[in-house]
């Protein structure tokens, strides 16, 4: 089954003006500013054992409660597009909504993942106010988590994100490539997302009463599903992970050479080593011009400052990006 090209969006909760943070190593900084590259990791290899499986649960609630309505029309009209069909006076429409829901998500998913390969990149999203400490200091919580060694944060425009992912969507074959804000709302995950419900919404209507209520649906039925519910299923995380502040570019590589033509380029999958496994990731962005659009680097609170601050300037002076600002964390954490 070939999977469609996407192109780049951006949900609601990214703004032009927001500045997203990536929070990285001495060493990934100096790999960044080199190789003019981000690493996007596959998705099981992230910090979320839920990752991207959150979306079922939440998304089975959403179309069973569509469902529900579709069914009870159906109950008073006796069909559904055109399609004559019997559900009985006694029927537990709740019930028989939910069931359907379930074997209709339960499909798309599975499609989703046998022919998609999410690979994902984390940022901080914050608004690049000079009054806010969050701004200004970063996230102790981002900072806590590298140690005696310290961290750096790199910050990037949204806009200039956004640009730089709608040239690499325009390179590269994908089925997805998005630009989003994470939601750990149960609520919000559920309003923010109608287009894609929507969109969704009509393939649901469109699947016959065997296809739902009788049988699995076929993986092409449900093909069409496929971009709208990525957009929705890489977008939601667990609510205790709401500290991490979010926003992610999202691509879905084809998972294999049957998926896409021969003659079309992919992004090459790498592999490096994370505490014993050789953890995927592809590289984003990897070309000479246009420079990765950094305009700061925030420098973790570590004892040592004064001299990696004067390393991060001559490394930029080398790398003929002294346009890039140096700041220093103030927040005085310390590892014990």
């Amino acid at each position: 089954m070939g999977t469609p090209k996407g192109k780049p969006e951006m949900f609601t909760g990214i703004e032009d003006s927001d500045s997203l943070i990536h929070y990285t190593s001495a060493a990934g900084l100096a790999g960044i500013l080199r190789s003019q590259t981000l690493w996007a990791s596959h998705y099981a290899y992230l910090n979320d054992q839920q990752e991207i499986h959150t979306a079922r649960e939440v998304m089975v609630e959403v179309f069973a409660k569509s469902l529900h309505s579709l069914f009870a029309k159906i109950k008073v009209d006796g069909t559904v597009d055109g399609i004559l069909v019997d559900i009985s006076p006694s029927t537990d429409l709740r019930q028989l909504a939910t069931k359907a829901a379930e074997k209709y998500i339960s499909v798309i998913h599975t499609v989703m993942l046998k022919y998609l390969d999410p690979y994902i990149l984390s940022f901080y999203l914050c608004s690049p106010d000079n009054n806010s400490s969050e701004y200004r200091n970063g996230s102790l919580r981002h900072w806590t988590s590298y140690g005696k060694s310290g961290g750096f944060a790199i910050e990037f425009g949204a806009k200039s994100i956004a640009n730089a992912c709608e040239q690499e969507s325009n390179k590269f074959n994908h089925s997805g490539f998005h630009l989003i804000p994470v939601e750990y709302d149960l609520d919000l995950q559920k309003a923010e997302r109608t287009p894609q419900v929507k969109e969704i919404n009509e393939c649901l209507r469109h699947i016959s009463k065997s296809q739902i209520l009788e049988s699995q649906p076929d993986e092409e039925v449900v093909r069409s599903s496929l971009l709208p519910y990525s957009m929705i299923a890489s977008g939601i995380k667990n609510r205790h992970f709401q500290d991490e502040r979010e926003a992610r570019i999202v691509v879905y590589r084809p998972s294999s050479s049957d998926t896409y033509p021969s003659d079309s380029k992919v992004h090459p999958v790498h592999f490096r080593d994370t505490g014993g496994l050789h953890t995927p990731y592809i590289e984003l962005f990897k070309q000479e011009e246009p420079k990765l659009p950094v305009t700061r680097v925030l420098v973790g609170p570590h004892p040592e400052n004064e001299l990696r601050v004067k390393s991060l300037e001559l490394m930029l002076a080398e790398l003929g990006r002294e346009e890039i600002s140096i700041e220093v964390s103030n927040i005085p954490y310390i590892d014990r």
